[in-house]
Order: structure tokens, then sequence, then C-alpha cells
């Protein structure tokens, strides 16, 4: 009989489907994995569930896959629970698991199967988008008000009570620097590593029976706010210091790093901005990047020790190091990406700037990190370089009136903003489009000339920097 794989259950919908497995979806210990060559027969099985349910060809070896920081096509499906073939026979389900749109367990899997084990993300293990995972559960009518109480010691755990504790043990895994995230892929990679109780997570068997519904139930009592993002519920930010958050114990999971807790604030500040340059790397830049792990998603941003790193590890791996390490020799490579064609390619150079040059060639963004009285952070990226806030006193039809635009570049909601003007200085204040179609930013006008009182405001109560704020008054 073939060597058996075994997949998350909510993986598995996706392989009913049609898709093939990616390597990302494969439990295995990082101790002992799984070993195997190309073009070799497996089965693909859920844990909890003795029976297989596809059956395909490997398309790497397993020490190409562990090259490639096991990421990429694994498994090409030929034979699936519910295909023609299936249905040219008895067409009989081999136990209660098996349903038609996902595979479950019937009995308890081992704890070690409960979570991902070598850094794996369940929503990038197959190759078709995991965003619609919620439109695959029944509505409901019910709404659940608040999450359940945590159970009792030494009783079973219901599904509801299950899944709230993911949530919450997921919050604690969620990095700041993954904000705003969708609520599909906060469910893969953060309530599935957080599970420990030995159970599948299963939302359709719980009273809420949809993922928004379980997460509207903890935006209700202010643990996180969520928004939508190009048509996608999101998760936007995280009061770590609401009493649910701060209740639960943080539940470790192979490779994932607790979130920092934020630091409580004082004084009569209604938040903190830190604001950081960070880089994205082009797909041309790629090949000179990294490989598996090191290169990270097209998405993922890198600062600029992260960058001089990558620049001397790719230095390092081929062998271009001189002087001890203070030089560096240019390969073929470097010469067509980093170099015109015009441009005189020296046959080694400083290894700082070489690291110079590639800071050049990436593109550069700017992330702000913002963290409101209620202890909720916001994270926003920018691509380019950050405006400046601007803070100007005009007259219009001959009354002074204060416009301030790209208070959003910080990280502020304009709409906060302007409740919180127009309370501070008791005059009307309005949000309206900016005069750029190419610039998304709102402006606030104020009536009356306030530049000076908005500028204290927007530095000592927003905590954005006095430099990044450029202020005039009517002359």
């Amino acid at each position: 009989m073939a060597t058996r794989l075994d997949t998350f259950s909510e993986v598995s919908g996706r392989i009913l489907g049609g898709a093939d497995l990616f390597l990302q979806g494969v439990i295995a210990s990082p101790e002992n994995p799984p070993e195997f060559l190309a073009n070799s027969v497996r089965t693909l099985g859920v844990p909890g569930n003795p029976i297989p349910f596809a059956v395909g060809l490997m398309v790497v070896s397993s020490t190409s896959a562990k090259k490639d920081g096991w990421k990429g096509r694994g498994l090409n499906v030929l034979h699936v629970f519910g295909d023609l073939l299936w249905q040219s026979g008895s067409k009989a389900a081999p136990n209660a698991g098996f349903e038609a749109d996902r595979i479950s367990a019937v009995e308890a899997p081992p704890p070690s199967s409960s979570a991902p084990e070598l850094g794996h993300n369940v929503s990038s293990s197959v190759d078709k988008d995991a965003s619609d995972a919620e439109a695959s559960l029944p509505d409901c009518e019910e709404s659940v008000e608040s999450p359940p109480p945590i159970p009792a010691a030494g009783t079973e755990a219901s599904m509801d009570e299950i899944l709230c504790q993911c949530v919450l043990g997921g919050l604690h895994l969620l990095k700041t620097a993954q904000l705003p995230i969708q609520a599909s892929d906060f469910y893969t990679k953060c309530m599935v590593p957080a599970n420990s109780s030995g159970r599948p997570l299963d939302v359709k068997k719980s009273s809420f029976k949809k993922l928004s519904k379980l997460l509207d139930a903890f935006e209700k009592k202010k643990v996180l706010v969520q928004k939508v993002v190009r048509k996608q519920d999101c998760i936007s930010s995280v009061n770590r210091e609401s009493p649910e958050y701060l209740a639960h114990a943080a539940v470790p999971a192979p490779g994932a790093v607790p979130a920092a807790e934020a630091p409580k604030n004082s004084g009569t500040r209604m938040g903190s901005v830190t604001v950081a340059p960070c880089y994205r790397v082009p797909s041309s830049i790629r090949p000179i990047w990294g490989t598996g792990e090191d290169a990270g998603d097209k998405a993922d941003v890198f600062t600029e020790e992260e960058v001089r790193a990558a620049a001397a590890l790719y230095a390092e791996r081929g062998g271009l190091l001189r002087q001890e390490g203070k030089a560096t020799a240019i390969d073929a490579k470097q010469r067509s990406l980093l170099y015109g064609k015009k441009e005189v390619v020296p046959e080694e150079l400083p290894l700082a700037a070489l690291q110079a040059r590639y800071l050049a060639k990436l593109t550069l963004h700017h992330r702000v990190l913002s963290r409101g009285p209620d202890g909720a952070e916001r994270v926003t990226l920018r691509r380019g370089g950050l405006p400046i806030v601007s803070v100007s006193a005009e007259k219009r039809r001959g009354h002074a009136v204060t416009v301030v635009q790209h208070v959003e570049a910080f990280g502020l909601d304009a709409s906060d903003v302007c409740s919180a003007l127009q309370k501070q200085f008791q005059t009307s204040c309005k949000i309206s489009e900016g005069p750029s179609k190419q610039d998304d930013d709102m402006l606030l006008t104020l009536q009356g000339d306030h530049s000076k009182g908005v500028s204290d405001i927007l530095t000592q109560t927003y905590c954005i920097p006095k430099e990044c704020i450029k202020a005039s008054g009517l002359k």
C-alpha cells in the first residue's frame, strides 16, 4: 500500500474541488519530515480519519522540497473522493468523516497533528485562493452577542468554546506587522496553530455557523476591529489591552512568535505613532535576493538591516566575499540586475557599496504603527516617501478656515480626527476628497484659524513628530 501523507481538514475541501496539494499543507514534524521521490505514489488523508481520501504523484523529491523551504506544489492529485472514478462504483462514503465538501476526523487526532510543524501556511497549501473560505459555510439566522465563557477544568469544551479560545490564542500569535489581515488568513495562519484542544476546528458545527459571526462577537466586545478591504473582510486592529485578551494566556505554537503586548498609555495622550522605512523587493531583483524561506513572499517588506544582511548572505553563498568579508566580487547576475548597460562595472567593490546599491534598487515604503487610546494597534504601509501633514489657514469668502491633509499617512482615521477637532475647538469640521485624484487622503476643513492649535493636538495628542507637520497661519 502507498505511503500516506496527512493534510489539514480545512485544506481537504480544496483538494476535493480539484486543487493539487502544496508542500505548505503537509503535516509533519520538522525532526522527522516525510521522505519521498519525485513521481512516487502517495495517498492523502486527514489526521483522525484512518481512510485516505485522495491519491497522487509527488511533483518533487523530499530533498528538493527541503532546499526550497517546503514551499511550492507537492502532490499532483490523480484520484479523489467524489470524482468520476468514485461515482462509477457504489458511491458509498467510507465513514462519517467523508462529506461532499470536506473530510473531517472521526476520532481524536494525535496532539502532534493539531498544528503545523514545519512552519507551514494552510492558506497557501493549495493552488486556489482561500479568500472565499467563509463563503462555503452555510448562513445562519442566529447570532452570538458575546464569546462563551472558558469551560471549567475537567469538562469537555464545546466547539463554540474551542473556537473562541482559538481566536484569542490566534490574536496572541498575530504580529502587528501582519495587520490588516483577511479573516480567512487569520483563521488558517493563527487560529489553527493556536488550537490545542486535540479536536479539528469546524465553524459549521458551532452556533456561529460562519467565521464572520464569530469575529463579530469579538468586535462587539472591543477585542478587535474589522473593516472591508477590496471586498474582503479583514481584521484591521487588535485591542491588546482588552480584558479578554489579557486574561487569555498565549498559546505557543511551533515556529510562531507571540506578538508583544502593547505598552500602556500614559498621561493624556490618545496614542503613539512609530514610523520606520522599509523596502519591498521587485521581481527584477528576486534572482539575487534569496531562495526558499530567505526570499519571503512578494508582499513582504524588509528593514534596511535585513536588506544589507540579504546582500551579504548572497555574496557569502556565492563565494564572492573578499578582504575578510569587507569587499565582494560582482557576478553575472548582479552585473545585469544592479547596473545599467552603460555603467562601468568594477570587478569588486566594498560590501557597504554593494548593499547601498541593493537599497537603491528596492522600492521604498514606510511602515506606520499607530496605537490608539484603547490599546488597539493599526499598521499603515505607504509606498514611497511619507507625506508631510499639511495644516494651513486660508481665507474663503471672507472667512478664515483651517485645512488639514495627510493624517491618514500616520495611521489615523480622518473621521476620528475630524470629530476630535470639532469637539476641541467647538466649531464645524467637514471631510472632503483631496484636490488630486491620485491622492486618496481626505481634506479636513475647520472653521476659523486654528493652525497652531491643530498642530499642537497632532503632536501632543496623536504623537506625530513635529518635523512631519507643516503649519502655516494667515498672513
